[in-house]
């Protein structure tokens, strides 16, 4: 389409042309007093503001108003130009574009994008307490540099955001982030790529959110996930070449839990640190689930939980990681890790298979069954060799058990090594003693010995 004034036509249903506003689209002109005339007539109007193909340069930052739709056509952009002046502070940040306890605003097949040359401050969208926002077919790109952080849009205390058909690609913070209980959250169908810290970050008291069927790919930190956040759902994703796929974790301990978790269905391959990781979750009762993911080639685990219980991990499947498939970490002190399950995982190619380990924390239950594991170059299954191991895998004959309470048992027929009490274990069980312990079954191997 060429770039002509009054494309669309000035009627009721009609879109404002923001053309006819002043603004000329040629990436030279300061056009940010055209866009914000055209806003405010739209937005007194209940109508779109339309942006014909073309670059429109921001000097000046703008504060979106309500009820405003700012609109594009293949080949239309909003240039943030690195000398802008900025305006108000949200979050500690000067924000270039923002919107402040506002409602109903919409960006449709629009880039945003600035420049990581001449960068001199931090440029950045931002919405605050925003009420209604719907971005679709929009590309937000080349935001902040080594020096100034900046992420593609940043949302705090907002609701009802759908974000979808998007892209949000090299900038050097998050390519997007939502913190302070930002809630009714969907994004679905978008890319996360080549940014310099998470590709999608959920923070601080967020909840009731749908991330789902969305690309996330060499994000030098985390493709996505939850930080004290709840009723979180991370489903069917591509995940490639980040330093974790789904990190769930807790930086800070206040008010806030990561609870009620889910991470299911998604692909991830050639992670740097894990496929999914489990973090510090400081409240027992955090409910994380992990199942029928994939998870190809990683630096280190496939699935580590360090410092967190509750936790299931059920029907994935993972293939090549340089160290332990599965990991439980009784990190550190004031933690306890465990009461988790461990059901129905493929394993290839790890050292260890299912690994429990115990630094300075407390270790709990952990109940291993009807898993896969080949090619395991140290053990299939092992924990750590004290009276605290609670691994209980009844999956195998070939695997042992051991109790932290105890049991008079003849300690030749419980142990999780292949020798206790002087005496050699034989490689496989002669029967299991199915015995029940707090009203739960559980499997004694028993050596003819």
């Amino acid at each position: 389409m060429s770039l002509t004034k009054a494309t669309y036509s000035m009627i009721d249903g009609s879109p404002l042309n923001v053309l006819d506003y002043g603004a000329t689209g040629d990436g030279t002109t300061n056009d940010s007093t055209a866009i914000v005339a055209a806003m405010t007539a739209a937005s007194a109007a209940k109508k779109s503001v339309f942006f014909p193909a073309g670059t429109y340069r921001l000097l000046t930052a703008i504060e979106l108003l309500s009820d405003i739709s700012f609109v594009g056509e293949p080949g239309s952009q909003i240039f943030f130009d690195p000398a802008m002046t900025v305006g108000t502070v949200i979050g500690g940040t000067a924000r270039a574009m923002y919107a402040q306890n506002k409602s109903n605003i919409t960006f449709e097949n629009l880039r945003f994008y600035s420049s990581a040359t001449s960068v001199t401050k931090p440029i950045t969208i931002c919405f605050e307490n925003q009420t209604t926002l719907n971005i679709y077919n929009c590309q937000f790109d080349t935001f902040g540099d080594a020096t100034y952080y900046a992420q593609g849009i940043i949302l705090y205390g907002s609701s009802k955001v759908r974000i979808e058909n998007s892209r949000f690609l090299d900038c050097s913070g998050d390519g997007a982030a939502f913190s302070n209980s930002c809630n009714n959250l969907v994004v679905t169908n978008s890319e996360f790529s080549d940014n310099s810290d998470w590709g999608l970050a959920l923070s601080i008291g967020c909840y009731d959110a749908i991330i789902e069927g969305c690309l996330f790919k060499n994000n030098v930190s985390t493709a996505t996930g939850a930080d004290r956040c709840r009723k979180i759902a991370f489903i069917g994703n591509t995940m490639d070449t980040n330093e974790h796929g789904v990190r769930v974790a807790e930086f800070a301990n206040t008010a806030e839990y990561n609870q009620q978790i889910t991470v299911v269905g998604n692909n991830i391959t050639n992670v740097g640190v894990a496929g999914i990781s489990i973090e510090n979750l400081y409240s027992p009762f955090g409910l994380v689930s992990v199942s029928g993911n994939t998870i190809t080639g990683s630096s280190n685990q496939g699935i580590r939980v360090i410092n967190a219980a509750n936790v299931s991990v059920i029907g994935n499947t993972i293939h090549s990681c340089a160290a332990d498939a599965i990991l439980f970490d009784a990190l550190d002190a004031g933690f306890t890790t465990g009461l988790s399950t461990v059901i129905g995982n493929a394993i290839d190619t790890c050292t260890y298979g299912v690994h429990q380990i115990e630094t300075a924390g407390t270790t709990a239950p952990i109940t291993v069954v009807g898993n896969r594991i080949s090619n395991a170059s140290t053990a299939e299954t092992a924990g750590i060799s004290s009276a605290a191991f609670e691994l209980i895998d009844g999956s195998k004959s070939t695997s042992y058990i051991n109790f932290s309470r105890a049991i008079s048992f003849p300690s030749a027929i419980i142990s999780s090594s292949a020798t206790a009490g002087a005496n050699a274990v034989p490689a496989n069980a002669y029967t299991f003693l199915p015995v029940y312990i707090d009203g739960v079954q559980k499997k004694i191997a028993v050596y003819n010995v």
